[in-house]
């Protein structure tokens, strides 16, 4: 794509929700619309280097300083013609750590920027231009999930703040955590359905926030019709919906340059759409019952059946 010297408009789809409810295949998807960027989980950028990401290897197979697009936006100075961005993305990690958790996503949705804070904005709305200078992009697709993240944009000058809010079942959720997947190291089920209420929790709180520019879409919705719910992903960036690479119920995916994230952004070429539900039979019957207890609350919030799939399990037990 061409550049535009990161000048233009620009609208940033943040991507919000818990890991494995399928953002990695909305961002793939969306980066073969012309004038999109996937820039894949953006928050390790700075994260990794404070040494808490790795590999930082790009979507591309390439490390970040050996990549045609990160090099260069690592290699933009910082506002006020300071050091480079990568200089910087130590502090920028430093404070985002300690200041931007999901537990503060309420104080970001209702304040207004502060001084102290004003820093931390201005190198994040840097980072978002960089890349869009870099790619020529119009809407830089940021799957970070955390929705304090996602609230931050409220408060960075020059960008149109757009948020996705990504649901899972959360039994789908957690049976998909119990299993390594590539350097991601598995999580016990009821650690992770207590982070799904969570982040729902908090990914609903932008939603309201942000009435008129998001959305909510089920990971079940999105293998069902995929050209339909991408359509409407467009739509709420400001592009034609019917710009949507889906075709029948499958995409072709080229080169992407995500930063971090699931193992799949590695796959090109020719990938089908349809539901993983390994989980309907692999989720142990005791296991499924303490995450439907734990997640009871928000199940019927989100449409998801409380009994039907349980009895559908086999009779067996395992360790979790």
């Amino acid at each position: 794509m061409t550049t535009n010297g990161g000048r233009g408009p620009l609208t940033v789809l943040y991507v919000t929700g818990h890991g494995r409810s399928g953002s990695t295949l909305v961002g793939r998807i969306l980066n073969e619309v012309e004038g999109c960027f996937d820039a894949g989980e953006l928050r390790w950028l700075w994260l990794g280097s404070a040494g808490r990401a790795d590999p930082r290897i790009c979507g591309c197979g390439q490390s970040h300083r050996e990549c045609p697009v990160w090099s260069r936006v690592l290699d933009t100075r910082a506002p006020g013609g300071g050091p480079t961005l990568e200089a910087r993305l130590s502090d920028l990690a430093a404070s985002l750590c300690e200041r931007f958790r999901v537990r503060h996503t309420w104080r970001l949705l209702s304040s207004t920027r502060t001084d102290a804070a004003a820093t931390e904005f201005l190198l994040l709305g840097a980072i978002y231009r960089a890349i869009q200078a870099v790619t020529g992009a119009t809407v830089i697709v940021d799957k970070s999930l955390m929705p304090s993240g996602a609230a931050a944009l409220l408060h960075v000058d020059g960008i149109v703040p757009v948020a996705v809010h990504l649901v899972r079942d959360p039994r789908a959720v957690a049976y998909s955590w119990r299993r390594p997947k590539g350097y991601l190291q598995p999580a016990g089920a009821l650690a992770t359905t207590w982070h799904w209420l969570f982040m729902n929790v908090a990914a609903e709180a932008v939603r309201r926030r942000l009435p008129d520019a998001s959305l909510l879409l089920r990971y079940e919705d999105l293998v069902a019709d995929p050209r339909g719910a991408v359509g409407r992903l467009l739509e709420l960036a400001g592009l034609p919906g019917d710009e949507s690479p889906v075709r029948a119920s499958g995409v072709v995916l080229g080169a992407n340059h995500t930063m971090y994230g699931n193992p799949d952004r590695l796959v090109k070429g020719e990938v089908p759409i349809r539901a993983d539900d390994r989980w309907r039979t692999g989720l142990p019957v005791h296991v499924a019952a303490g995450v439907t207890a734990l997640a009871l609350p928000m199940l019927r919030r989100y449409g998801y059946p409380i009994t039907r799939r349980i009895r559908e399990l086999p009779a067996r037990r395992d360790p979790d």
